[in-house]
């Protein structure tokens, strides 16, 4: 998924522990499995919590920093962390025990993000046509219709997969669409002695 594709939140629900560690916010997709890694303990405990999840109430959408707000205690502006400080996140008094300097956070570090989060998920059916095997997936609706292609061929482990379009291009029921009742686009997809119908609906 690295090369900021589209990822489904489903897709990043399954990476939800300390050795693979995924989470989601205001829009893209970071990997933070090496961060948790390099940083274990305290500072790390929210985030392997969150893992799998989306966090954007942890940042504000205006700056794409950790939110803040006054501190009652100094009546400085602090971040505001409820779940719990986490790596990267300057404490509000001074300390001598922990390293207080941070050249680029992990949550704005590119090398930590892999994608973007799909904001417009669509069921896709595969349907073998000659073992009438079928297969439900859940593909990004920003993705293109050769992307939708790859990321089947990919989850199916299919090997060799191209798709054939009916002339003119996938035909959509443009009734259907405007009544808000079906979207339905069909192609072929063929592989090593098998061809598969794709019914995006």
């Amino acid at each position: 998924m690295s090369g900021g594709g589209y990822i489904t939140p489903a897709e990043v629900a399954v990476h939800n522990t300390h050795t693979d560690c995924w989470v989601s916010f205001l829009g893209r997709v970071f990997d933070l499995t090496k961060l948790v890694a390099e940083n274990e303990g305290i500072l790390t405990q929210p985030i392997v919590a969150a893992a799998g999840t989306d966090i954007s109430q942890w940042f504000d959408a205006r700056t794409g920093d950790v939110r803040t707000h006054v501190d009652p205690v100094t009546g400085t502006l602090a971040y505001y962390t409820p779940q719990g400080r986490f790596v990267h996140v300057l404490p509000n008094t001074p300390v001598t025990d922990q390293v207080t300097v941070v050249e680029t956070p992990w949550w704005m570090d590119p090398q930590y993000q892999i994608g973007l989060l799909s904001l417009n998920v669509r069921p896709i059916k595969l349907l073998n046509t000659l073992t009438q095997q079928e297969h439900e997936l859940e593909v990004p609706g920003e993705e293109t219709l050769n992307e939708i292609l790859t990321r089947c061929a990919r989850r199916l482990k299919l090997p060799v997969l191209f798709a054939r379009f009916p002339r003119p291009r996938p035909r959509v029921d443009r009734r259907a669409l405007a009544a808000g009742t079906c979207r339905t686009i069909r192609t072929r997809l063929r592989t090593h002695g098998s061809s598969w119908g794709m019914c995006w609906t």
